[in-house]
């Protein structure tokens, strides 16, 4: 079996210590999400497995969730299977449930 082990994107970080910088963090997060994916896909990955939270917590905009989901969709075969089963803030309950 092959698979990445990955773990606390944090997706939606605010990085408020960073100023100006923050909104190029955030985007640099979701394209190394996004290169991480392509690269599974390209490997032949049985799974691509998030041992944490994928969101910074359950404020984050729906824009972001959408464009994640969108994200794993591009990649079926790595979609998280599971979802978050204690409820931590981890993302809005849209994105649990079309996770799941």
């Amino acid at each position: 079996m092959k698979f990445i082990h990955s773990a606390d994107w944090q997706l939606g970080a605010r990085f408020t210590q960073f100023g100006a910088k923050a909104e190029l963090l955030r985007k640099a997060r979701l394209q190394t999400l996004e290169t991480a994916l392509k690269k599974g896909a390209e490997s032949d990955l049985d799974a691509f497995l998030i041992a944490g939270d994928l969101f910074q917590d359950s404020q984050v905009d729906d824009p972001l969730v959408d464009f994640t989901l969108s994200l794993f969709a591009q990649f079926p075969k790595l979609r998280p299977p599971a979802r978050d089963r204690f409820g931590n803030d981890t993302g809005s309950q849209r994105s649990r449930e079309t996770l799941s």
